[in-house]
């Protein structure tokens, strides 16, 4: 059975679309994200990324972005780019898991 929302949205979706893509801040959305999800004001961010030059942390070669902190305190390491920060989240933030990947690698 179809809701009267669903199809009051049908109906209008181009208009409700519409209007969200010009209410929508993305630059004002992330600073709420930043504060949070990390406690950080958009301030702070743009200072980090500043004093990285806008690279990733670990590899320098891409643009850090990602808000990087551990998961256990919550507190903020850096900006990382997407793969890097990816890559420590499944590495499970565990040092002696890292150390043991980089070995593995340099092995084989």
């Amino acid at each position: 059975m179809t809701t009267y929302y669903q199809k009051y949205y049908a109906k209008n979706k181009e208009r409700i679309l519409a209007r969200r893509r010009e209410t929508y801040d993305p630059v004002a959305r992330k600073g709420y994200d930043l504060k949070w999800k990390y406690g950080i004001t958009k301030e702070d961010y743009d200072r980090m990324y500043e004093m990285q030059d806008g690279d990733c942390l670990i590899c320098g070669e891409r643009e850090g972005t990602y808000v990087d902190h551990d998961h256990e305190t919550g507190e903020v390491r850096g900006l990382l780019c997407n793969q890097c920060n990816t890559a420590i989240g499944k590495l499970k933030d565990n040092p002696d898991i890292m150390r043991a990947a980089a070995d593995y690698v340099e092995r084989t």
